[in-house]
């Protein structure tokens, strides 16, 4: 009785020990059977003098998946990544679920970055493919940060915490792209440490500022209106511009109360340059899907039209491609608040994949503003100049004004206004100004002939 009390204690310890260390979604091990499976192959190489590579792998905006599809839909899509994962791994390492959205991996005998750069080039080929999820087609991105030891640490804890420094890294310089850890990154993950911090009181210190970029008619070059961008003056860490702003609020939780400030600011400013300078000016403004889904964002922006006497034509809201194509079915609701309220609707960033043509046709748009990546091949090479002529064409046929974001040459303007691209921005006119230098720029463009005016009477 006593030997059988003592087996079955045995082995409740044993599957204790087993769980405690397994993610229950997946099955993969966590993070605490990571580190002792690492504390194990370092000592292992040491013996042997060879090398190990860690990589983490974070999920680009899957929290976007869960919102739009729901949490059931989530833990599906993690069970096909873990397994696409384990299969390509198999003996040559292990891979784990460090949390939610995040995947460590470790691969044995690793002899160079080169090395290791195959292998995580080899994981984006596995996830270039996409995934099915209860039938539906998921495409997924990820991050990714790279530690080799010996080179980038020689213990386990000092290993994982450097990869995770490259991965922020990568998150923080576009997504969709793996870095590899060195010493440099300290300070950058220090910085952002930093703001992490000072964010939250940076709206009541004032230090939040807007930047005008005009926009212009093609082919007569009439000034239209402004494209509004925000930037965080810190005064430690001087400009913080906004791609790194907004990744940053988003982390915080604070991206509502920066986009609602954002919205009453520009449209204020706005009103203001209607009143002064141009009667019909539109002022464009950079939102993000999880604004535009909250009733409370579009009470907002009628409360603002109110307060303001800005009409609602004045108003253009740009979402990125990518939020708008994967944030699930949201068109029917968002077409019924901009039906009602009468804003406009802008596809932001447009070219990068993932808008189909089926999806433009259902998507509640009324703009395309094209990527400035593409703009800037134009000339490059034929294959550029054709992708913009197939974006432009696109829009149009589906009845869509399209702008063309980033242009710098006379090269891209003539190549733009040939394929009839309806309106521009850019450094080759001019580059996003405070709103305290918009009258010096009106009394140029009245008094002298521009970029696209002088181009447009030869």
């Amino acid at each position: 009785m006593i030997e059988s009390i003592l087996v079955i204690g045995v082995i409740l310890y044993v599957v204790c020990q087993v769980v405690g260390q397994c993610d229950s979604l997946t099955g993969l091990p966590n993070r605490t059977r990571l580190v002792k499976q690492l504390n194990k192959l370092v000592y292992k190489a040491r013996r042997k003098d060879a090398g190990i590579a860690v990589v983490m792998l974070d999920l680009d905006h899957f929290e976007r998946i869960n919102e739009a599809r729901g949490s059931l839909f989530g833990d599906e899509l993690l069970r096909k990544i873990s397994y696409t994962l384990q299969r390509y791994v198999k003996e040559a390492g292990t891979v784990s679920r460090i949390r939610a959205d995040r995947f460590g991996i470790i691969f044995e005998d690793v002899a160079s970055k080169n090395e290791l750069a195959r292998l995580v080039e080899r994981i984006y080929g596995l996830f270039s493919k996409g995934f099915f999820v209860k039938g539906i087609p998921v495409k997924v991105t990820f991050s990714a940060g790279t530690a080799l030891y010996p080179y980038n640490g020689d213990n386990s804890i000092e290993l994982l915490k450097n990869a995770d420094t490259a991965l922020l890294q990568a998150k923080e310089t576009g997504r969709n792209h793996a870095l590899h850890y060195s010493q440099e990154m300290n300070q950058a993950v220090k910085r952002r440490a930093m703001l992490e911090e000072h964010i939250d009181g940076a709206l009541q210190r004032n230090e939040f500022v807007l930047s005008f970029q005009p926009q212009f008619a093609l082919p007569g070059g009439d000034i239209r209106g402004f494209a509004a961008s925000i930037r965080w003056e810190h005064p430690e860490a001087g400009t913080v511009l906004a791609d790194e702003l907004l990744l940053i609020a988003a982390d915080a939780g604070l991206m509502w109360e920066i986009e609602e400030w954002m919205l009453k600011e520009a449209c204020e400013k706005n009103r203001e340059i209607q009143k002064l300078h141009l009667p019909h000016s539109v002022i464009a403004i950079p939102i993000s899907l999880k604004s535009l889904k909250q009733p409370a964002f579009w009470e907002e922006v009628k409360r603002v039209l109110r307060a303001t006497g800005m009409t609602p034509d004045s108003l253009v809201l740009e979402v990125r491609e990518h939020e708008l194509c994967t944030g699930g079915d949201v068109h029917n609701e968002l077409g019924e608040e901009l039906r009602a309220i009468g804003v406009t609707l802008c596809l932001a960033d447009f070219g990068k994949g993932y808008a189909s043509l089926h999806s433009l046709k259902q998507l509640p748009i009324h703009r395309l503003k094209i990527d400035p990546l593409f703009i800037g091949e134009i000339g490059a090479d034929k294959t550029g100049n054709t992708i913009i002529q197939s974006l432009i064409t696109l829009g149009h046929k589906l009845g869509l004004p399209v702008t063309a974001a980033g242009v710098e040459t006379y090269e891209q303007l003539h190549y733009l206004r040939a394929l009839g691209c309806d309106y521009m921005q850019g450094s080759l006119v001019s580059k996003p100004l405070p709103y305290e230098e918009l009258p010096h720029l009106f009394a140029i463009l009245r008094y002298k002939p521009h970029a696209l005016k002088s181009e447009a009477r030869t």
